[in-house]
């Protein structure tokens, strides 16, 4: 009983019948029901038992995702038929007397009680809007709320109240059902207003930087708008008459790449509101090489949601990839408006300014980002790379020191440190460190170059000449300034 690996994790919207049957279903991630098991005596509501079966332990991004490796229980059963020995009478009276349990709660509780009823049983002080179930609350209701819908595709927020009796969702349209056999019931006015009191603001206040003319053309130039609206919200959809369109999107999502793309743009062509399915389009079109494109679908969120951190990051990386140097600087400002504690806004900024060989910026935007993040690897080295150059060489050794404890990525840190040691008369320390650079370099000539001219100029031949054949060797033509110290020892040695 069961299903193999391969079908039990595959797409259920387009499986064949009878694997299409929702409620056989459990998630993408978990599978299908084995066996369910629902059975009741009578009409009565407290003599009911469920039994569902299937894998589980199942290990995905998500429960939209199917897993990569077998689940931990698989729970594939055999057997063989008949099973009289296993034959029993279930028993569906209810459980009389006390039941067992750490505390009986008589009232309704929210997802937001778990964390603060933890903290009391570690005895942790924690401030959260919920209440810990071990104290004595007078909450008649559980409340909650949702604006995903609304960032991410341009739906209506969903909010909902329940109390013992009655669950009430407001959407677009406000339902009432009970809250166990979801019936529908007459709405409990007191009910919706205490749900209309508690609910959360909409639309946050954006405050948006005014544009001179001369860059509100350059923008539209572009191709970019400059003026950004929210949804609607008198127009939005409803995200509960709206599934469907989830249902095609996961399914084109998970088609092959040159098959994905048609979809998802006919989908944002019916649906241009779906930010998550422009960001999936911008990544997928990224992968072809399609850069344009993909930036295109960046600015698309961007007009909707001028905010939208992902969308932000993602139009920094592309513009500069593209070389339109201003534009991504823009973007990556806009990243510092909406959190000026982005540290990546920062790193961005400074490589822009890297790129224009602009090093007293590279500094000055580097040591705003080192205020927000002071290990950040990427703005100690660009940052002490351009003391370097500017042979401002104690700071360098700084920020290329701080970068490399901090494990930068670059690989010719110790060919600087060598050249900021050397210049400061530490010719220990720099010899050190271009020995380190050309084991880290092993490609490149220039930290045994380095190490070689400075032992001729420390009159220190019979250490420099070795090095001094070593590069002679491995460079591709004659090099005047290796040549002449090559002559120099020569003329030391027979002196």
């Amino acid at each position: 009983m069961g299903l193999p690996f391969d079908d039990n994790h595959a797409n259920p919207l387009t499986q064949p019948s009878p694997l299409n049957d929702s409620t056989m279903f459990w998630s993408w991630q978990n599978g299908h029901k084995f066996l369910r098991l629902d059975v009741s005596k009578g009409s009565e509501e407290t003599r009911k038992w469920s039994y569902h079966l299937g894998s589980v332990g199942c290990d995905s991004e998500s429960a939209v995702r199917p897993p990569e490796k077998s689940c931990a229980f698989t729970n594939r059963v055999e057997f063989i038929l008949p099973m009289t020995q296993l034959d029993t009478d279930l028993d569906l009276e209810p459980i009389t007397g006390d039941v067992v349990a750490a505390k009986i709660i008589e009232y309704p509780v929210s997802g937001v009680d778990i964390a603060p009823t933890i903290a009391e049983i570690a005895k942790v002080d924690f401030q959260s809007s919920g209440e810990s179930v071990l104290s004595e609350s007078t909450r008649q209701y559980a409340y909650a709320e949702t604006y995903f819908p609304y960032f991410h595709y341009g739906w209506h927020p969903l909010s909902m109240i329940q109390d013992s009796n009655q669950r009430i969702e407001n959407g677009q349209f406000t339902t009432s059902r009970h809250s166990t056999s979801q019936e529908d019931l007459v709405l409990n006015t007191h009910l919706l207003e205490q749900l209309a009191s508690i609910r959360g603001s909409v639309v946050p206040d954006v405050q948006q930087k005014s544009l001179s003319a001369a860059e509100e053309l350059a923008l539209q130039s572009l191709g970019y708008q400059t003026e950004f609206v929210f949804p609607s919200i008198e127009e939005a959809l409803d995200p509960r008459e709206t599934i469907q369109v989830l249902q095609a999107v996961y399914q084109a999502e998970h088609l092959p790449l040159k098959q994905a793309i048609p979809a998802l743009k006919k989908i944002v062509e019916q649906n241009p509101k779906l930010l998550d399915v422009h960001l999936s389009l911008a990544y997928l079109e990224s992968k072809q090489g399609n850069f344009e494109s993909s930036l295109s679908h960046c600015v698309d969120v961007l007009r909707q949601n001028p905010e939208h951190s992902v969308a932000l990051n993602n139009a920094v990386i592309l513009a500069n990839t593209l070389k339109k140097t201003d534009v991504a600087e823009a973007f990556a400002e806009k990243m510092l408006v909406v959190n000026p504690q982005d540290v990546r806004a920062y790193r961005y900024l400074t490589a822009i300014a890297a790129d224009r060989e602009d090093r007293q910026q590279v500094i000055d935007i580097a040591a705003k980002g080192l205020l927000v993040e002071p290990n950040d690897p990427n703005l100690n080295y660009l940052k002490g790379l351009a003391h370097a150059f500017q042979q401002e060489d104690t700071q360098a050794i700084i920020h290329l020191q701080k970068a490399k404890e901090n494990d930068s990525r670059a690989n010719d840190i110790s060919l600087w440190l060598g050249i900021a040691s050397e210049r400061l008369g530490k010719l220990e320390q720099a010899l050190r460190h271009y020995e380190q650079a050309s084991s880290d370099m092993p490609l490149d000539p220039r930290p045994t170059a380095k190490a070689a001219l400075m032992l001729v100029e420390a009159k220190r031949c019979s250490e420099a000449m070795p090095l001094l054949v070593n590069v002679a060797k491995r460079l591709s033509g004659p090099e005047a300034s290796i040549e002449k110290a090559i002559a120099t020892c020569q003329s030391v040695g027979r002196e």
